[in-house]
Order: C-alpha cells, then sequence, then structure tokens
C-alpha cells in the first residue's frame, strides 16, 4: 500500500479536488452539447448547417481565441471535440441555440453560460461571497437540468461538482487545481522526444530542456561559472558578449521565443497608412484637447502617430472600436467597483524627434452604460454615452466580448464570404450571417471566462427556479412517462 495513505490528516476523499477540465467542460458542457446534436437537432442537415454559420459569424474578441471559430468542425465532430472545443462553446452557446433548441434546454444553458466563468476566476476578492454565488449558481443550473431531464442526474459528475465550493474554500480557486494547464505541456514534451531513439526518453527530453534553460540564461545576461577556474570568487563569474546581447534587445522575436513576456507588454504597431499628425487633426485633440496626458509644449511642437494595435495589461491586443474593461477614474461614474465598459476611438503615440514613436501614451475611449434589464441572453445590454475621456494605456486591462442582439433584431443567414485557409481567403464561399435593426444593439458576454475577475460585477443573477417546484415536475414527468 502507497505510504501516501498512512499521512495523518489526510482523507483522500475530501482532500481530493474535483477536476473541473474532466468534470466541467468534458462532462456535462460534452453531455449537453452532444444532446444538442443527436436530439435538439435530432442530426437535423438544414439545423445543422444553420448553428455551424452562426458560430462561425460570431465575434470572438476577448474569449481568448485567435481565429474565427469553426463552425463545421465543432457541429460535424461534435464526437471528437477536446477540452479547448468546448471551451469556446460555453462561452458563446447562448447567443447560437435561440430557436434550434426547447426552451428547457436553453435556459439549461443560460445558467451554465453564468456558473462557467464562476468556476474559472482566477482572483477571489471576498471568499465568503464569491462560495455563496458560487453555491446558489451549482444549485441553479442543477435545478435547471432537472427541469429539463432528471435522467441527467444518471450522470455522476453531476453530484461532483457540488463539492466543488468546499474545494475551493481548503485549496483556492478551481483554476489553480485544473490539470488543462499542466495537461497544456504535454505537446511541449513530446516535441523534445521527436529525435530521441526511445532508448533514454527522460534523459533525452531532459538533456533538451537543458539546453534550452542554458541559452536562455546566457542569453537574458545571466552569470556562469568559468571552468576554469575552481574557486566560486565572484570575479571568476562570467557573461556572453555585448554582441550577443544587442541582438536580444533588437529582436522581439528572438525575446519572444526565449519566453520574455516584457518584450511586448505595452508596444504597438503604427498605422502606416497614415502620416505623423498635428495636435488638433487628432480625435484625441478635437474631443478631449485639455487632456492632461500630454503636455502643453508637446501639444503645440510634436506631431502624434495612430497605432492600429495595442496591449492591455493582461496581453490582450486591443484595436479601435473594441470594447475593454477599464479603471482610469474618469470612467467610474459609468462602472462598479471601479471598473468601467468603454469603447477604444483612438490610440496615440508621441513623436518626440526623428523617430517614429514606439509606445502609445494615450487611447481616446467613449463610455458606455451597461444596463440592468437583460437581454434575451440573459446578459446586460450596452449603451453608447456619447461622452469621450483620454485614459492611459495602463488603465486598460483586458478586452471584452459584445455581440450584436441577432435575437432581437431577427439577423438572417443571407450573406457570403470566402473561405479562409491557410490564413489566405479562397475563391469557395461560405454563408454568413448579415446583422439587422439597430447595429448598436450591444449585449456584454458574461459568459466570457478569460478576466471574470473584472466582468462579473455587470453579471445579471439568473431567475431562480424552486426546488420543491422542480421536484414535484420533474417527477410527475417522469411517472408519466413510464
Amino acid at each position: 500500500m502507497s505510504p501516501v495513505w498512512r499521512i495523518l490528516g489526510l482523507d483522500p476523499h475530501s482532500d481530493t479536488p474535483v477536476e473541473i477540465l474532466h468534470v466541467v467542460l468534458l462532462g456535462f458542457v460534452k453531455y449537453l452539447w452532444r444532446d444538442v446534436i443527436d436530439n435538439q437537432l435530432k442530426k437535423n442537415a438544414e439545423k445543422k448547417k444553420e448553428l455551424a454559420t452562426r458560430l462561425s459569424s460570431l465575434d470572438v474578441t476577448g474569449l481568448g481565441v485567435e481565429s474565427k471559430l469553426v463552425g463545421n468542425t465543432l457541429v460535424n465532430h461534435y464526437g471528437s471535440l477536446t477540452g479547448s472545443d468546448f471551451r469556446k462553446i460555453c462561452q458563446v452557446a447562448p447567443f447560437v441555440l435561440k430557436g434550434l433548441v426547447n426552451n428547457d434546454c436553453y435556459q439549461t444553458w443560460l445558467s451554465l453560460s453564468k456558473l462557467i466563468p464562476l468556476i474559472w476566476q482566477p482572483k477571489i476578492k471576498s471568499l465568503d461571497s464569491y462560495i455563496t454565488l458560487l453555491q446558489h449558481e451549482i444549485e441553479q443550473f442543477l435545478l435547471y437540468a432537472a427541469k429539463w431531464n432528471i435522467r441527467w442526474f444518471n450522470k455522476p459528475k453531476f453530484h461532483i461538482l457540488v463539492h466543488l465550493p468546499d474545494h475551493i474554500r481548503c485549496f483556492g480557486p478551481a483554476i489553480l487545481f485544473a490539470t488543462e494547464v499542466f495537461e497544456s505541456y504535454n505537446a511541449v514534451i513530446r516535441a523534445k522526444s521527436i529525435h530521441s531513439n526511445r532508448l533514454a526518453p527522460s534523459r533525452d527530453i531532459a538533456w533538451a530542456f537543458a539546453r534550452q534553460n542554458r541559452i536562455r540564461h546566457m542569453l537574458s545576461g545571466g552569470l556562469f561559472l568559468n571552468r576554469e577556474q575552481v574557486n566560486l570568487d565572484p570575479k571568476h563569474w562570467v557573461c556572453i558578449g555585448q554582441s550577443p546581447l544587442d541582438v536580444v534587445s533588437w529582436s522581439d522575436v528572438i525575446k519572444k521565443s526565449l519566453g520574455d513576456a516584457g518584450a511586448v507588454t505595452g508596444l504597438d504597431s503604427a498605422d502606416t497608412s497614415s502620416s505623423s499628425q498635428k495636435w488638433m487633426n487628432t480625435a484625441v485633440g478635437r474631443l478631449t484637447p485639455q487632456t492632461p496626458l500630454y503636455t502643453p509644449e508637446e501639444k503645440t511642437r510634436c506631431t502624434f502617430q495612430r497605432a492600429k494595435v495595442f496591449l492591455s495589461t493582461n496581453g490582450d491586443k486591443c484595436s479601435p472600436l473594441d470594447f475593454v474593461a477599464c479603471s482610469d477614474p474618469s470612467t467610474n461614474a459609468f462602472g462598479i467597483d471601479g471598473i468601467s465598459v468603454v469603447r477604444i476611438q483612438e490610440a496615440l503615440g508621441c513623436k518626440r524627434g526623428i523617430f517614429p514613436a514606439k509606445n502609445v501614451d494615450c487611447v481616446l475611449v467613449e463610455a458606455v452604460r451597461v444596463g440592468t434589464l437583460a437581454s434575451s441572453q440573459g446578459m446586460p445590454r450596452l449603451t453608447a454615452s456619447g461622452q469621450f475621456f483620454t485614459v492611459s494605456p495602463s488603465s486598460i486591462h483586458c478586452s471584452l466580448n459584445v455581440q450584436h442582439d441577432c435575437v432581437q433584431n431577427k439577423c438572417q443567414i443571407e450573406g457570403k464570404a470566402p473561405v479562409r485557409q491557410e490564413q489566405e481567403n479562397t475563391s469557395e464561399l461560405k454563408d454568413v450571417v448579415v446583422h439587422k435593426g439597430v447595429l448598436e444593439d450591444w449585449v456584454l458576454n458574461t459568459a466570457q471566462m478569460r478576466d471574470a475577475q473584472y466582468l462579473q460585477r455587470f453579471r445579471i443573477p439568473v431567475v431562480p427556479l424552486s426546488l420543491t417546484y422542480v421536484l414535484e415536475q420533474s417527477t410527475a414527468r417522469e411517472w408519466a412517462a413510464q
């Protein structure tokens, strides 16, 4: 017997935390998605095509997805999806399933979309209030699932979920003990084993990582002991020459390959299609001429360059017309607990010499009002305020996912767009959703899993169900079915 079980105070039942990758994403999210394809759509070709088109037409900004969703893969190959695929699905399901599934199924998905961001929240400000909210959302999700079909509870993972609040109270945020973080390193380890002869794979992998870390240490300016010397006197510790270090400092590509996150933080991409502008020719100068982010001398003498993209504090790429979470005090009147939703209008860099601007100094944003009435997706509506502010890039924390309310405006699949393969457009066309009605009818996607600590303050609570009512109705329905 393993000596682990002889450790005093260790209870393997209560001290083994819920594994959210296999319990949630590869658990009931997979069950519900397979039910959508098999039972709700009944493998109807036209409905599956419509669902795939809705998925492919969604805006994925802020979801941690590098490219548009591939609807055909998520729908037609639903039996071979991975945890990463289900992570995408659960964040967008409320926007694509309306009208394709029955109301009980849809309400269960809405309840799930409110629960999952809480589970993946990396930072907990108030543990007691967080645990209370999490327990409530878990209870409501289970009640909605029972109202839909009580046979879901033949799956043990629905019961395992109930123990998650206790494990979070004991071990901290669930993402800290999630195996998906560690399983992502499997590909890295396999890559190091490609050139191994398989006689001693562990040794070959260890040597490969050691060589990589050694090169990273030297190119980062680290010291190492001169092997010709045997004592540990500090004067015998040396580093590589200045020329290799200069190559690293000049090339962001090398910095990224070495894992230097600071190599890209705060940098921007200048808009090469526009030349340097005088202060009053910029949107910042016209709308907020009194901004304190530039001195009067800079406004008079310097020129300014617009940026196509810059990085938020969490590393998201932000561009004009993107919605972001902002903590600048000037926008507090539109936010909750110091965080507000704004829309980027322009990002400027001051050209103080003959060289192009390197950093974004100022961001012009329009404050957005977050409504308290829920949309058909159970999420808050957004309304432009028409008030503009200049903020520092350091006050912009993350991108937010905002969708058009296609249900309210009755958007249809009427357009065509080229199919992209290998990052290029092809001559083949695919169906796309064409937005109609009020194009500024925005819905804030609070199902966004990334940066939930900023987004969850705007959530709208799920409509609560009564435990007694659900049990009576579900039992009666099950009895009648037999």
